[in-house]
């Protein structure tokens, strides 16, 4: 039952007197199987309204009638159904809703034209029942086309907070849900909009308070981020809903979300707001067994990924982190022989002018500088290791005349 509401459709009926583009687009919307993603393709028809429609143009440019000097008439407008179509992926459970990118202006300016002859009907929910419908609908219409319209997103948390102060709590649940299905369709295409995570975090944060944490729909929240971030990267506004949605999860979740944000990192190297992420990730992960990990692996994408620095930024705070952590003194002489071998390599001649080396170089430099500026209680063969990597790499670094640009980029 769980899986089944968390693809609940709007709440909303199509009011009766809509426009046909509204009446198709929303009927599309809350048919099953119900679109989980959309996008614009160019005119959509059928074979049959195809044939007809190009039929019909020839027949025109070859009428004898018409000069031979004057421009051909304009087709005539395609149907308003054939403007819109939804393909579902057999080999899943994804249905995708393609919308004519021609008719997009024509549309959009329908759909806003809609919205603003429905904006006063929010004084009449109690009195009308369709006004409600009508304000959802047409809000959906304009907000899929353009979603940065704040004045669409406040009509819209107005008609939902009516839901909730005036009806069962079911009915409440039922459009929270339906405001984040809208919202995972229309981050599909467009997801850079501070006002449409500003609107999915009051949605959200609703839904827990009615359900609390442990009945709130979290695997699939966190499934549609790691869509968007997938489809999207480097996106400061999902990392950071992501980050805000954890808050306050179970160790299990946040060691999840560990692995996770490494994960994301080895398919993208370059995406700095997972390093971000992961660091917070790792300070909910409260265990001796996380940052060591993520230490380990960091260091292996660091020698795959050489030219990316952010693999390296994301290093150095992982690796402070278990420096300066109470954790296994061990492990911390462990990964510090590791570095010296590798600064004695460097020192010594090979791989000298390659910048893996000096990425490394200026990772390890920055790490033990501030991993050595406290006492390391009972462990001083650490503080010295720390010592001799700091003043190796950075001699190397100077010799190699490279403090005044990767230095400065990468520790500063």
């Amino acid at each position: 039952r769980s899986k089944k509401m968390d693809h609940e459709p709007f709440y909303a009926e199509t009011p009766p007197d809509a426009p046909e583009e509204v009446v198709v687009l929303m009927d599309h919307l809350m048919t099953p199987p119900h679109p989980s993603e959309y996008g614009f393709a160019p005119l959509l028809l059928s074979d049959d309204e195809g044939d007809e429609g190009t039929s019909s143009v020839v027949s025109d440019k070859s009428s004898p009638s018409a000069s031979p000097s004057s421009p051909p008439p304009p087709p005539p407008p395609p149907p308003v159904p054939s403007l819109f179509i939804k393909v579902k992926d057999e080999a899943s459970t994804v249905s995708a809703l393609g919308i004519d990118m021609s008719s997009l202006g024509t549309l959009a300016s329908t759909y806003k034209d809609y919205w603003m002859s429905t904006r006063h009907l929010s004084s009449f929910f109690l009195s009308d029942p369709e006004a409600l419908h009508a304000v959802l609908c047409s809000t959906a219409c304009l907000l899929l086309m353009c979603p940065d319209t704040h004045s669409a997103w406040s009509d819209r948390k107005t008609a939902v907070t009516f839901v909730m102060e005036t009806g069962t709590d079911e009915a409440a649940v039922k459009a929270l849900r339906g405001e984040l299905f809208l919202l995972n369709l229309i981050c599909t295409r467009s997801s850079k909009h501070a006002s449409l995570w500003s609107h999915r975090l009051w949605s959200w944060s609703r839904l827990l308070r009615l359900l609390g944490r442990s009945a709130a729909p979290l695997r699939p929240e966190l499934d549609a981020m790691a869509k968007v971030t997938n489809m999207f990267p480097k996106n400061y506004y999902a990392w950071t809903y992501r980050q805000l949605v954890v808050s306050g999860c179970p160790l299990d979740v946040a060691s999840a979300e560990v692995r996770y944000a490494l994960n994301h990192l080895r398919s993208s190297p370059s995406d700095h707001c997972a390093v971000a992420y992961l660091d917070h990730a790792l300070g909910a992960a409260h265990g001796a067994e996380g940052p060591w990990a993520a230490a380990e692996e960091l260091e292996a994408l660091g020698d795959k990924y050489p030219d990316h620095p952010t693999v390296y930024r994301a290093l150095r705070s992982v690796a402070l982190r278990c420096l300066r952590g109470a954790g296994d003194v061990s492990r911390a002489v462990r990964m510090l022989e590791r570095w010296r071998e590798e600064v004695k390599a460097l020192v010594e001649g090979r791989d000298r002018a390659s910048v893996q080396g000096e990425s490394k170089l200026a990772c390890y430099c920055w790490v033990c500088a501030n991993a050595a500026r406290g006492a390391v209680p009972g462990a001083s063969t650490v503080h010295k290791m720390l010592v001799w990597i700091r003043d190796e790499a950075l001699r190397e670094l100077r010799r190699r005349q490279a403090v005044n640009d990767l230095w400065r980029k990468l520790v500063f």
